[in-house]
């Protein structure tokens, strides 16, 4: 655990917070959001669109 945490929550607190507050839906609309904020930068759009090209050797 943490430094800044001991003492403060023991196992079976983290587990329960794990069980009401964390979802796969939950997961899934933090990952969608951190996605849609990095393609806001612009490095993103140097990188080119997400369709792969058919070059081939």
């Amino acid at each position: 655990m943490a430094r800044h945490l001991r003492g403060t929550l023991d196992a079976d607190q983290i587990a329960y917070i794990n069980r009401c507050h964390i979802t796969t839906e939950k997961l899934d609309a933090a990952l969608r959001d951190v996605i849609n904020c990095f393609n806001r930068y612009t490095l993103p759009h140097y990188w080119g669109e997400e369709k792969r090209q058919g070059n081939r050797i």
